[in-house]
């Protein structure tokens, strides 16, 4: 519909350009906004610190379940962090450590890990409700230790649900990161956003559109691909 409407019928005007000059504008993207660079910035910036977050998540797990002054830390970032909204956070660091392209990796990473930390915990507990005191008890019986059923037992339990969690999270995470670097103007989609708008460059940025949904599908896809193979299970 789109090229039908746009190249053929309709005029060249502003509100979307000929799919033709969009093609196009890809050679710009990776010439005059250097596309590439950019694009691997935000994509490590996504992609790493979550991974990260899983695994200090999956190290911290045992604590987190236990109660202590880490976990009360825990439920009080929790709140923090529904009714404070990450932009907030996103701005407070681009304040301290103006242009800084570390900043947007731990902005990230803090995105990600409270939000496993939170969801662990919230499905952890649901499945100890549901298996009840009497199996890790009688697991403790055969001389397992709690930190063992936790990281062997409850974490691996809990897998296919946190797996929905990261892919529902994916969406959100691509948005906070590029508008982070669309305000801190260091490397990144963001900022190659902020350029063209600059310019007023309308075949780049619906360009840049496209490329920037195509690259979520994709992600959502692997992720999912991931969850089926690896984490099929249910608690």
């Amino acid at each position: 519909m789109w090229i039908l409407l746009f190249e053929i019928i309709l005029p060249v005007n502003n509100i979307l350009p000929k799919p033709s000059i969009v093609l196009q504008s890809f050679d710009d993207l990776l010439q005059k906004y250097q596309l590439g660079w950019n694009y691997l910035s935000t994509l490590s910036a996504i992609y790493l610190p979550m991974l990260v977050a899983h695994y200090i998540c999956k190290f911290l797990f045992p604590v987190i379940l236990q109660k202590n002054v880490f976990s009360d830390i825990v439920l009080s970032l929790q709140w923090f962090s529904r009714n404070i909204p990450g932009i907030i956070l996103a701005m407070i660091l681009i304040y301290w450590f103006p242009r800084s392209e570390v900043t947007k990796f731990i902005f990230a990473f803090l995105i990600s890990f409270t939000s496993f930390m939170f969801k662990s915990k919230y499905m952890a507990e649901i499945n100890l409700g549901r298996i009840g005191s009497e199996y890790s008890l009688s697991l403790q019986s055969f001389g397992i230790g709690t930190n063992s059923i936790s990281r062997e037992v409850i974490w691996k339990a809990i897998q296919p649900n946190l797996m929905a969690h990261i892919i529902r999270q994916n969406i959100y995470l691509w948005a906070s990161v590029i508008i982070f670097e669309y305000v801190n103007l260091g490397f990144g989609i963001g900022t190659l956003l902020r350029k063209i708008l600059q310019f007023r460059d309308l075949s780049a940025l619906v360009m840049i559109f496209i490329i920037i949904g195509i690259s979520i599908f994709i992600s959502m896809q692997l992720l999912k691909l991931n969850k089926n193979k690896f984490h099929f299970w249910k608690a």
